[in-house]
């Protein structure tokens, strides 16, 4: 299930990789109005909705320590903290900031103003970039432990 859940991520950090310096070069738009925008907006939402539950699934996966697979919460916690915790919670969050000024500006608000100064803030989505390193080493941990080191080549 764990393979399947960071390949389904890594298909969506693909996408932001591509989308979103393309969106910001262009000012393109997220919406309804044409089916290019219709298009990133559902990219964005399914984006927003992959990676809040993937906070959940991260507290909820065991980890290998000093060889040994640690399946104690408390530990997962603790893990979890010290290594992907912050950034993906602030990249979220920026996702539903960018969510807010997407509804602000549906409602011609004067949050849209100002939050529209602040796309480039979304820029830091790349920061996910950073998982692909963590998806290698899972496809080296299932290379090593199913003897097929030749999946790796």
């Amino acid at each position: 299930v764990r393979v399947v859940w960071d390949l389904c991520g890594l298909a969506l950090l693909l996408a932001d990789a591509i989308l979103l310096p393309l969106s910001l070069a262009w000012d393109w738009h997220q919406g309804t109005d044409e089916p290019g925008s219709l298009f990133l907006l559902v990219v964005f939402l399914l984006s927003l909705l992959f990676w809040s539950v993937d906070i959940c699934m991260n507290l909820n996966t065991a980890f290998y320590q000093r060889g040994f697979l640690v399946f104690s919460r408390w530990e997962i916690l603790k893990h979890y903290l010290q290594t992907w915790f912050i950034i993906d919670v602030a990249v979220v969050t920026l996702d539903y900031v960018t969510l807010g000024n997407y509804i602000a500006d549906a409602e011609r608000s004067s949050l849209g103003q100002l939050m529209r100064s602040m796309r480039v803030v979304r820029a830091f989505r790349l920061v996910r970039l950073l998982k692909m390193a963590r998806f290698d080493d899972l496809m080296q941990e299932i290379a090593a432990s199913t003897g097929r080191q030749w999946i790796m080549l």
